[in-house]
């Protein structure tokens, strides 16, 4: 059985992404996304927003946790997982409805210890976004555990640098969740508009992608969705070449590139062990 993966959506607009097997899903963020239009998303999917097991918190910016996030964990009884740091500007800017989580016994604290939702084992690492009070950032790794072998996905985007640390935290993964913010040309010809210095580039993005996928022989990366792209430093088209061309450059093989949006959910990736 495999791992399905979809971005619903992706960028400073927004951010949700689900995986999800038959009986259990879990989220990547929910920001500014309406109850009602994630509704409608999972639905579209085939999820049934009974099976969400989780929402697991990458840091305290609104387009990543906010009120119609908290929500629609309210609603279906979901429980959100976050760090102590981001939980306190999260409850600080939603006191009403964290209140009313905290009372249903809805929220679960983590610091960098790996923890369990359902079938799902969680790894968090420590990313750098220096930004507008963003709490204590995070990247993920995930993995679920087969009969016929584990399955290994990778998230982080909102950081300025991929470390030799972050990529030993995600050595194995089948699919990479990470972000393709700025392209790097345009800030050099003076055209950068603010906030690119605290986000990775497509350049950044692309030499990691690398360095994963030659990190173990055979590589086991197939899949990597570009991710949180911005409307004013880069393109979905300049970030996508950017990354096919480096990884030719490096004679890397075997990857496929997907696309994320603002306002449409991604095609949907599964990933067998």
């Amino acid at each position: 059985m495999g791992i399905n993966i979809s971005v619903i959506r992706s960028g400073s607009s927004g951010n949700c992404t689900a995986l999800w097997t038959k009986n259990e899903c879990v989220l990547i963020d929910c920001g500014h996304v309406r109850v009602s239009e994630l509704e409608y998303e999972l639905n579209q999917l085939g999820i049934s927003c009974n099976n969400i097991r989780g929402i697991i918190v990458t840091h305290a910016h609104s387009d990543h946790i906010d009120t119609n996030g908290l929500k629609f964990a309210l609603a279906y009884g979901i429980k959100v997982y976050i760090h102590p740091e981001n939980y306190e500007i999260v409850y600080s800017n939603n006191q009403r409805v964290i209140k009313q989580l905290e009372a249903n016994m809805q929220i679960a604290f983590h610091r960098l210890a790996p923890f369990k939702i359902g079938v799902y084992r969680i790894e968090p690492f420590r990313v750098k976004h220096p930004k507008h009070n963003p709490g204590y950032p995070l990247g993920f790794a995930l993995s679920v555990k087969r009969v016929e072998g584990n399955v290994k996905f990778g998230y982080m985007t909102d950081l300025k640098e991929v470390t030799p640390e972050i990529l030993e935290k995600l050595a194995g993964v089948s699919a990479l969740i990470i972000e393709t913010n700025y392209d790097q040309t345009v800030i050099d010809n003076g055209y950068g508009q603010h906030g690119w210095d605290a986000h990775l580039s497509n350049q950044r993005a692309a030499r990691a992608v690398c360095d994963l996928s030659c990190a173990s022989s055979p590589s086991q990366l197939r899949y990597v969705f570009l991710a949180h792209v911005s409307d004013r430093n880069n393109t979905h088209e300049d970030a996508w070449d950017c990354v096919t061309r480096v990884l030719h450059l490096r004679g890397v093989e075997g990857i496929e590139l997907v696309r994320t949006h603002r306002y449409k959910r991604s095609r949907v990736i599964t990933v067998q062990a």
